[in-house]
């Protein structure tokens, strides 16, 4: 397997780990001698060919089917699915628990990892749809990795918004900062309470850029459109916050 492979099923596993924590398992009946019975019944007579049933192709089709019934199984079940939500994130925005391995990055506002820029530089320089809420001009505009994948920041009195595509976003949250997973207008959206995660960003080859790291003590709203990933860290409520969202994709680009 390559290393690509060995992480899915790690994640997998994991996945799989934490989701059944949640499941409510019913008494396990005595099946071993039933199965064995009907194994012996149709196990084929000649072991040929290195026997049907140790073929790699078999036991592979084998796990990948298994695989798929415990998944569904976990999908059919609510607290599962907010399980895997968690897990997974959304296309270019993955959850995880921090572990505390690292040390805790400072806090940071746009003016001290991103270049002053304004509006109009920002729209020449992306090459996505910028979008402003209600159309309404922000207090300061900033651009970030502008030479590899380039975000637009815009700052306003009660919050910040960051735009950007194809960025791969990972935010480590604990027990003072949890994560809800809800739509608003056809949008699968999360919502990371206040109290403090650490947002980073990976490279093309999936490695944490250490520069990347900051704490964010802010509420946090993320959302996909279209390819485009959108963040507003807020001291808005919730509700207030998803309103910024609505004006912001009601605006022209």
């Amino acid at each position: 397997m390559n290393d690509d492979t060995d992480r899915d099923l790690l994640q997998v596993e994991a996945l799989l780990r934490r989701a059944a924590s949640s499941l409510v398992y019913p008494p396990t009946p005595d099946i071993a001698s039933g199965v064995r019975v009907r194994l012996n019944e149709t196990a084929p007579r000649s072991r040929g060919l290195g026997g049907f049933w140790q073929r790699p192709a078999f036991a592979a089709a084998s796990v990948l089917t298994a695989l798929v019934v415990v998944l569904g199984a976990l999908i059919a079940v609510p607290t599962s699915r907010t399980a895997m939500a968690d897990f997974f994130g959304l296309d270019h925005i993955s959850f995880f628990e921090d572990d505390g391995a690292s040390p805790t990055p400072p806090v940071l506002v746009p003016g001290n990892f991103a270049r002053p820029s304004s509006v109009e530089e920002v729209r020449s320089i992306v090459d996505f749809p910028v979008r402003l809420p209600d159309g309404r001009a922000p207090k300061a505009a900033y651009i970030q990795a502008e030479q590899f994948t380039p975000y637009a920041i815009f700052v306003y009195d009660d919050y910040d918004i960051y735009q950007t595509r194809d960025a791969n976003i990972q935010k480590l949250v604990n027990g003072g900062a949890p994560v809800t997973r809800f739509e608003f207008d056809g949008h699968v959206a999360y919502w990371v309470e206040e109290g403090g995660h650490i947002a980073q960003s990976l490279d093309a080859e999936g490695r944490v850029v250490v520069d990347s790291r900051r704490t964010v003590e802010r509420a946090t709203l993320v959302w996909e459109q279209d390819g485009i990933t959108y963040r507003i860290e807020s001291d808005l409520t919730q509700d207030e916050t998803v309103a910024v969202a609505q004006s912001l994709l009601l605006s022209p680009s």
